[in-house]
């Protein structure tokens, strides 16, 4: 039952893809493409920030595709992003900016850690060289396979990435 359901939810997450019917949660020209969030850990009374971009289903609101960086025990910048279901897991994720068309454009592969019935988490390895990249570039590219081998890209805009950053590295 819980394989029916996944490959049900798998299938939706495409059938979707394919209809063009997911959206920014902010237009491309919108600096607040990235936005800062913070919640206060009841345990230790800590307040936890991180900096992120969603795209959601037009429809429904409901989040399509998360990418979120934060800061972590040690003050240096990690990162998360969900993607949906759906995908070959066994493959890398590949991060590029602006597709690497300066000479420093470096690409970055991480592999999905875990998958869930809200989507397949990555751990993104956040380098200087990358949140360079990020700073001055304009777009921010993933790409991978679906299941059936064909390539899955999504492209998200870097519009507001720098203040949003500078905003999390006060908190």
């Amino acid at each position: 039952m819980r394989r029916l359901l996944c490959s049900v939810l798998s299938l939706t997450a495409f059938a979707l893809l394919s209809a063009g019917a997911f959206a920014p949660k902010a237009h491309a020209a919108d600096e607040k493409a990235w936005d800062v969030r913070c919640k206060t850990n009841e345990a230790d009374k800590k307040e936890y920030c991180e900096m992120f971009q969603m795209i959601a289903v037009k429809e429904t609101g409901q989040r399509f595709l998360e990418i979120k960086l934060f800061k972590d025990e040690e003050g240096k910048t990690g990162g998360i992003i969900i993607m949906p279901l759906g995908l070959l897991v066994a493959n890398p994720v590949l991060m590029q900016v602006d597709g690497g068309e300066d000479n420093e454009g470096e690409k970055n592969a991480f592999s999905f850690h875990t998958c869930t019935p809200g989507g397949c988490f990555g751990r993104i390895g956040v380098t200087d060289a990358l949140l360079k990249e990020m700073r001055k570039g304009n777009n921010l590219v993933l790409a991978t396979h679906d299941q059936t081998g064909k390539v899955f890209s999504v492209k998200l805009t870097l519009a507001g990435f720098t203040k949003a950053y500078k905003e999390l590295m006060k908190k």
